[in-house]
């Protein structure tokens, strides 16, 4: 099942969701395996989930609707990192053309077998449809990702959205009527509701959310995310009298936790930095090589390319390849297939878990890959030796939510960059480093191709987020090092090795 896409229209006929699951009304309730599952969950001691259904099980108590899982003392949430992004998803109200479409289609069913006497249900089931599907011809192509504002208010916008709300509203009549035959038309009642007070919802600017579409070939997504998701979550755990411990490997800036507690509006927790139990020093060697363009300039990653060769030949493969965009991947993967005298995966060829499976069995391959290699990817020993960075990882500014985030610290007069921009991208860039040792045995280089790590003044930041690391921006000190022939064993050699216009200095550029 990892080879079908998450998005497959066939998932939506195998799997159930809070939308359309009977509960307790579905004839194979005590068989169903997630019930099951939850059963066991009550009666265990220690209990391991991922973030979202924690989210979920916070959702049901705070709403008084039951439990997913058991009364707890202690939470302890790992990669913690990643609560203020999981928070702004669980929080925002989504409605996209599939749920509609699935609704009509769970609708249409349950009409025919138990109101078929009502075909007006299935008339305006139709009708529904259409407007669905008028109102994506009538948005952006594929792809675009925007604030709703921009196309809130065009008039075949505004035309489609009210055909559906007409529809909906003729099959809430009609349903409220039928709602009694079936438990399936009650549910399908109940979803209607839901579905046309989010549409709905849409057509009202709010100052607190930010409401922006995603377009896709076929189908389009409607979102309202929180601009901030420190009040909603503090409510939540406030909830919840027991101890949380929020942990991760990239938590704090340099030597502070400020971005992280401000953004889950934790102003009173206890932080506690803990140094590395790897030896980077003496195992690992960052490489920022001289003369690249900047990133901008558009024969940056040929450089990119041009540089990395030789150190990719010096690890024997064994390299990952990380990008900030699919564009610079796919123009590095074009360059690098007919240069590698190494297995190159490229990053949408087979699905992610395939493609790490193949590259440890391989042991000398080079896999190119974007955000979803960057953490979460764990390859012990010598089978990944290299890794390799394109840019530093500020995120695209052009993203709605992003966006709207930093207009907002601009009206507050504050820095976005200083405040938003550029804490977020240094613990994105840690995650990225945190693929290479990943053992106290693992050795490796780290290369980065962004020259702002020492032409720009912000630079430093990042430098001292990273672990300690002999730094070096000859390649003759790579391969060094991938030859073995003078490892660098302890700090004093290892300073040695590196001349002093070679040891790259944070505060003082070279």
């Amino acid at each position: 099942m990892t080879a079908v896409p998450r998005d497959a229209p066939v998932w939506s006929h195998v799997t159930s969701t809070i939308d359309n699951c009977l509960g307790t009304d579905c004839d194979d309730y005590k068989e169903c395996f997630v019930v099951k599952a939850r059963r066991k969950a009550q009666e265990a001691d220690v209990v391991v989930v991922n973030h979202h259904l924690f989210f979920a099980d916070m959702a049901l108590k705070e709403e008084g609707f039951g439990e997913l899982l058991p009364a707890v003392d202690v939470v302890v949430l790992d990669e913690a990192h990643q609560l203020p992004d999981i928070a702004s998803t669980f929080f925002s109200e989504t409605l996209s053309s599939r749920q509609i479409q699935e609704w009509c289609r769970d609708t249409r069913a349950e009409n025919l077998i138990h109101a078929a006497d009502v075909p007006l249900i299935r008339d305006h089931l139709s009708e529904l449809e259409k407007a669905v599907l008028d109102l994506r011809l009538a948005m952006d192509a594929p792809g675009q990702r925007a604030p709703w504002s921009r196309l809130r208010d065009r008039p075949a916008i505004v035309e489609f959205v009210d055909a559906m709300l007409a529809a909906m509203q003729e099959l809430e009549k009609l349903l409220e009527l039928s709602a009694e035959r079936s438990t399936g038309l009650e549910a399908a009642y109940e979803r209607l509701i839901e579905l046309r007070m989010r549409l709905q919802g849409l057509q009202q600017p709010k100052a607190d959310v930010v409401q922006w579409y995603e377009t896709f070939t076929r189908s389009f997504v409607l979102t309202s995310t929180p601009l901030d998701v420190a009040a909603p979550l503090k409510r939540c755990m406030e909830a919840f009298p027991c101890r949380w411990v929020l942990t991760s490997a990239t938590l704090a800036v340099g030597d502070s936790f400020t971005h992280f507690t401000s953004r889950l509006g934790l102003d009173e927790a206890k932080t506690l930095q803990l140094d590395s139990p790897f030896d980077y020093w003496n195992h690992s060697l960052l490489y920022l090589p001289a003369g690249l363009p900047e990133p901008q300039q558009y024969d940056f990653v040929s450089s990119m390319v041009d540089a990395a060769l030789p150190v990719i030949t010096a690890a024997e493969g064994r390299t990952f390849m990380l990008f900030t965009s699919y564009r610079a991947m796919n123009e590095a993967a074009e360059l690098l297939k007919d240069e590698l005298d190494y297995p190159l995966l490229i990053q949408g060829d087979s699905p992610p878990r395939d493609m790490i499976e193949k590259f440890r069995s391989l042991g000398n391959a080079v896999l190119l890959g974007t955000a979803s290699f960057w953490e979460g990817v764990d390859v012990r020993g010598e089978a990944l030796s290299c890794v390799i960075i394109d840019k530093l990882p500020f995120a695209a500014p052009n993203d709605p939510v992003l966006e709207a985030r930093l207009n907002t610290l601009r009206e507050q007069g504050r820095n976005p960059f200083a405040e938003y921009q550029l804490p977020h991208a240094v613990i994105t860039l840690k995650q990225g480093v945190g693929r290479l040792i990943r053992d106290q045995a693992d050795r490796g280089v780290l290369m980065i191709c962004d020259n702002r790590l020492r032409t720009r003044s912000y630079g430093y930041t990042f430098l001292e987020s990273l672990p300690r690391m002999p730094r070096t921006q000859k390649l003759e000190v790579v391969q060094r090092f991938f030859s073995r022939d003078k490892l660098l064993h302890t700090p004093k050699q290892s300073a040695s090795d590196l001349s002093s216009t070679d040891n790259i200095s944070a505060d003082n550029p070279s």
